[in-house]
């Protein structure tokens, strides 16, 4: 067996792993979002109290309009393959804390589940929480396995253009036979 073609094979098996890995990834991915929305609706059937409701009564929207969360991702291309990295799960949109008591508060504030129960937290919305954070991460993971899939492919392709290239060249002095 030619040496390029033990390659090829060793490429294929990785790609394969990666797409398996893939889509075991996008299943928890689903499940992760489904239990978290299912953890929402429980807490906001079960909550006895208005201030655990969540609902767009719970919250004063005028107040909502200033906050706002985001993850930030960094992204390193130093090699063929991109590596993600979750830096932060939830970083408010506007904070100016320049004192160690408002970064202390402002901390509080990040966490989105202070912004609608206050103080009593449900633990069925704590659930859901680490269920969205959770998914976060997964879909960090699941950038950097389609980075590799994309590396993958690319030496694969590659590679069989040079296989194809090198069965398609005849040695010199070599003539087919017409018959």
């Amino acid at each position: 067996m030619d040496p390029r073609d033990q390659e090829i094979d060793g490429i294929l098996r990785q790609h394969l792993a990666i797409l398996s890995s893939i889509i075991d990834d996008i299943h928890q991915l689903e499940d992760c979002l489904r239990s978290g929305r299912i953890f929402l609706a429980k807490t906001r059937c079960n909550s006895s109290s208005a201030g655990a409701c969540i609902s767009q009564i719970s919250y004063n929207r005028a107040d909502m309009s200033t906050r706002g969360a985001t993850a930030r991702v960094n992204c390193n291309d130093s090699s063929d393959t991109p590596k993600f990295e979750l830096l932060d799960e939830l970083v408010p949109i506007n904070v100016e804390a320049t004192t160690k008591q408002s970064v202390s508060v402002n901390e509080r504030s990040m966490d989105p589940i202070h912004w609608f129960s206050g103080v009593l937290v449900p633990p069925s919305l704590r659930h859901a929480q680490s269920c969205f954070r959770r998914s976060l991460r997964l879909v960090v993971d699941l950038a950097m396995k389609r980075a590799a899939l994309v590396a993958s492919t690319k030496r694969l392709n590659t590679l069989i253009y040079q296989r194809e290239s090198a069965d398609s060249v005849l040695p010199v002095g070599m003539t087919t036979v017409k018959g």
